[in-house]
């Protein structure tokens, strides 16, 4: 990818980050990872359609292309998990499924392979063992 392009994902994730925090009650504490909710976004944005994905798109990358977002945070994932100068960074990227739905196996593996994230099918009408 080039530099450009790189370039125009980071000022995307400022913008986004720096939106997130203008919008949060400045009377309220608040701890929240923009990277996080970011990688988030793009594992929805990999099977989302339509007008959501393209606003998806819009705010995450400035509308670049669906595979230059895959290519482009799933290579940031990968660099963010590996460990440098004995320091090691973990994501917890999660899918937590309603056990009533299905979801197509291709959207599973991207989001499994590419974006290291743990896909899980609950049974959300037991709000009890499903928080455990």
């Amino acid at each position: 990818m080039s530099d450009a392009n790189k370039r125009m994902f980071l000022i995307a994730e400022t913008d986004f980050g720096l939106s997130m925090l203008r919008h949060a009650s400045a009377d309220e504490p608040i701890v929240v990872s923009p990277l996080s909710v970011t990688f988030a976004l793009a594992m929805v944005q990999a099977g989302a359609k339509g007008s959501t994905r393209e606003q998806i798109n819009h705010i995450i990358s400035r509308s670049a292309s669906d595979e230059q977002i895959l290519d482009y945070y799933s290579e940031l994932s990968e660099s963010v998990l590996k460990a440098t100068d004995g320091v090691q960074c973990r994501i917890a990227n999660g899918f937590y499924l309603n056990n009533k739905f299905e979801i197509e196996k291709d959207y599973e593996n991207t989001v499994t392979k590419k974006y290291s994230a743990k896909v899980e099918r609950h049974d959300f009408s037991k709000a009890d063992e499903t928080a455990k």
